[in-house]
């Protein structure tokens, strides 16, 4: 189930909220609806990814999602080891989400098609989807663990530095921040 959330997330965060992706749809927008005539991609780019809190993890934004997935799984564990009551849930839950929301594969990716970018900017989605199938997908259920395939496939277990790395650099760049 990791693999195929990773996938979901790869695809509708990674490639559907980048720079590169709004200046290929753009003009479809504009067919869609003329307002968007008004709008430039950068825009719109900076409309989607516009952070925010959320307490619906489904609708959080791409800052503040990894830690609806943390916050549940912490509860989660301590349930089942028997570290909190269920009726607990929902005091802690209270309590992380104060705590938490008061806050990769895309690194391979990008490192086997330089071009990426120009790729997505070009709607040109089919080299992403080819080097996910040789790399993720075509493995099915071969590995023991996501760890083990990408130690495999990619030479390291997932490391949560590439995915810091890149939502330092997107959201730097989109808010214009100084050096984080």
């Amino acid at each position: 189930m990791g693999t195929h959330e990773s996938q979901s997330l790869f695809w509708e965060r990674h490639i559907g909220l980048s720079r590169p992706f709004w200046k290929f749809a753009h003009p479809f927008l504009k067919d869609f609806d003329p307002s968007f005539e008004d709008y430039t991609p950068e825009q719109v780019y900076g409309a989607v990814n516009h952070v925010s809190k959320s307490f619906i993890r489904v609708e959080a934004d791409e800052l503040t999602y990894p830690l609806h997935v943390i916050l549940r799984y912490n509860i989660e564990k301590d349930v089942i080891a028997g570290k909190l009551p269920v009726s607990d849930i929902s005091q802690r839950w209270n309590e992380d989400m104060k705590k938490l929301l008061d806050v990769d594969l895309y690194h391979y990716c990008k490192e086997d098609i330089p071009d990426i970018e120009s790729l997505i900017e070009n709607g040109n989605m089919e080299p992403i989807r080819a080097w996910l199938k040789k790399t993720v997908h075509q493995h099915g259920r071969l590995y023991s663990s996501l760890d083990k395939m990408f130690e495999d496939q990619l030479g390291e277990p997932l490391n949560s530095k590439y995915f810091i790395d890149y939502l330092s650099a997107k959201y730097t760049d989109l808010y214009k921040l100084d050096s984080m």
